[in-house]
């Protein structure tokens, strides 16, 4: 005979109907979460494009005031990125590092060639 303690099947039927209603729980929030974004979409999507838009051209003028009147290469594209990163660490808590940056260069270089046209 073993001396391991036995369950008692009333526990583990508990747990697995505790287990059952907490995801039960989760997926009506979730269905929930969905309505309220799609009812209250026409109220938060022009804060949001124009907080995008506002973005952009803070960007853009920030890339053409460091780029004025200097050649496009390489080093001013990071020159450029790594000024960026230094003024907006909230959005690049890595600084230099951060993944994030592999996204500004092009972007930033894109900024300038289309400026000097």
């Amino acid at each position: 005979m073993s001396r391991e303690p036995r369950r008692d099947w009333r526990a583990e039927i508990g747990r697995h109907e505790g287990r059952a209603a907490h995801e039960a729980f989760g997926d009506q929030m979730s269905l929930l979460r969905i309505l309220v974004r799609v009812v209250l979409l026409p109220f938060w999507l022009p804060f949001y494009i124009l907080g995008v838009i506002k973005k952009r051209r803070e960007i853009k003028a920030f890339v053409i005031d460091r780029a004025r009147n200097r050649l496009v290469n390489d080093d001013l594209i990071r020159e450029i990125t790594l000024a960026w990163v230094e003024g907006h660490p909230d959005e690049y808590p890595l600084g230099e590092y951060d993944p994030g940056l592999a996204k500004l260069r092009p972007r930033f270089r894109r900024i300038i060639e289309g400026e000097k046209r």
